[in-house]
């Protein structure tokens, strides 16, 4: 897989859910389903679904560099960019690209989130993820009804 050159083929998208979810997810390729509740990574590529086990999520890009001892034959997550990444005696091995859109489908909030990325809870609350405070922020809420103010205060 390390020799799949994806820049030919589909455009890779990422989707998050659960194990009990994911048969009801088609198959597509180029598509990486990060299944949270299992910690397993499943790519679909030939028009065959492929899982790993195993992996090891990292916040940033930065953190896998720094790694001071990865190990041979792991595969690693990239939560900031939504990368995939195995390591292997030649070194980083990317094995997707970032992704045009990340979804999360019937699952939690992840631990970690995405800078780049809007989080739609069941609750009706749109996030972003602050990566000063390492948190959630919510940034519209559709429980709360806009006021006049709240909306002349946009154009202020």
């Amino acid at each position: 897989m390390a020799d799949l050159d994806l820049s030919t083929k589909t455009i890779l998208s990422i989707c998050a859910t659960t194990g009990a979810k994911v048969k009801d997810i088609p198959i597509k390729d180029g598509q990486l389903l990060f299944i949270h509740d299992r910690k397993r990574i499943s790519f679909d590529i030939l028009g065959k679904r492929t899982f790993y086990n195993q992996i090891d999520e990292l916040a940033t890009d930065e953190e896998r560099l720094n790694m001071s001892d990865p190990v041979v034959g792991s595969y690693y997550f990239v939560i900031d960019t939504a990368i995939f990444w195995t390591y292997q005696e030649k070194g980083w091995i990317q094995l997707s690209t970032s992704p045009e859109e990340i979804i999360f489908i019937g699952t939690e909030m992840p631990e970690l989130g995405s800078a780049r990325t809007l989080y739609v809870s069941k609750e009706g609350y749109i996030r972003i993820w602050d990566t000063e405070s390492q948190t959630y922020k919510v940034v519209a809420d559709k429980t709360k009804e806009a006021t006049t103010e709240d909306i002349l205060s946009l154009f202020v």
